[in-house]
């Protein structure tokens, strides 16, 4: 059955309208939607994607490749788009020894891979050299690639930044770490404002002062679900009011969920999508509700019929 109703290419908010009677068509809409939502997403990413480097750039007009996190998250994010460059990107991963496989001893918690527990500060390394004689590119113009690997002095502790409290978390869960995965999940409940995640780069001055990442918005969505602990409307919400009108997704906002002035780039969409794709719908959501309803209709309906059929006593 398919859903039917005013549908807009140019703008989704539109796809849910009154003129849908029952609330099936609502479900189905809100479905649809959803699904327009990840295409776009999807879109987006692959427009990131350079064939002769076999790297997404970090943004649109930059000429800045970030093996980790950008590719290493951006091979996994499309290959759940079902994009054939996913395939291309994990391939020249696999074959980066310059870079442990695009892992950074932090972002591949994401993947299901272990990581050392605490995380270290980075170090930035540039492999532009390297990457070019790896793929023996023909790349013109000005282009640097990066590499962000967490072995350098000094810890980063979970307690003041949301997003390694996410991924300690994965760490923990991986481990069985039980007091471990209830410690840091009670950590990001307590960072959550209902809006975006407060933590020490949130509070503190600074250029991200008062300005939530929407990237650390989906690690928390992800982290619940990793946990099948349902994901708050409020969380999801967030979440896609920060997908730009070419399926980016913005890297943060304001407390009036505005983009604040942030561009799109690589590594919030793909935690985006990766985000996105592993929340499924939670007991109080449209879809839960729907599924009860008609459960209890039908229901009705057979004890209807059940009663209607009855010989009539004389």
């Amino acid at each position: 059955m398919r859903c039917a109703g005013h549908y807009s290419n140019e703008d989704d908010t539109d796809i849910c309208t009154p003129s849908f009677a029952s609330s099936f068509h609502c479900a189905c809409c809100q479905s649809v939607r959803r699904d327009f939502r990840f295409s776009r997403a999807c879109s987006f990413l692959d427009g990131l994607y350079n064939p002769s480097l076999d790297l997404v750039r970090e943004t649109p007009s930059s000429h800045v490749y970030w093996i980790a996190s950008d590719n290493l998250l951006a091979q996994e994010a499309l290959q759940e788009c079902g994009s054939s460059n996913a395939q291309s990107i994990q391939a020249i991963l696999n074959n980066a020894t310059c870079c442990q496989q695009g892992n950074d001893r932090m972002h591949e918690s994401l993947l299901g891979r272990s990581i050392p527990l605490p995380i270290h500060n980075a170090t930035i390394y540039n492999v532009t050299g390297y990457w070019k004689s790896l793929t023996n590119s023909q790349e013109t113009g000005n282009h640097t690639v990066k590499w962000e690997y967490h072995n350098s002095t000094g810890t980063l502790s979970p307690y003041d930044y949301g997003d390694i409290a996410t991924y300690t978390l994965l760490e923990y869960k991986r481990r069985n770490n039980e007091t471990g995965v209830q410690d840091m999940i009670q950590t990001l409940n307590t960072m959550w404002t209902g809006s975006g995640i407060a933590d020490q780069p949130y509070k503190e001055t600074g250029v991200q002062s008062g300005i939530y990442q929407t990237y650390k918005t989906a690690l928390y969505a992800y982290a619940l679900t990793q946990l099948s602990i349902p994901v708050p409307a409020t969380v999801t919400a967030a979440l896609l009011r920060m997908q730009g009108p070419d399926g980016g997704f913005h890297t943060g906002y304001g407390t009036n969920l505005t983009y604040a002035g942030t561009d799109e780039n690589a590594e919030t969409t793909s935690m985006s999508i990766l985000a996105l794709n592993t929340v499924p719908p939670g007991p109080n959501s449209t879809l839960s509700w729907i599924g009860t309803s008609i459960t209890v209709t039908l229901l009705l309906v057979l004890l209807v019929i059940r009663a209607s059929r009855r010989p009539t006593r004389k």
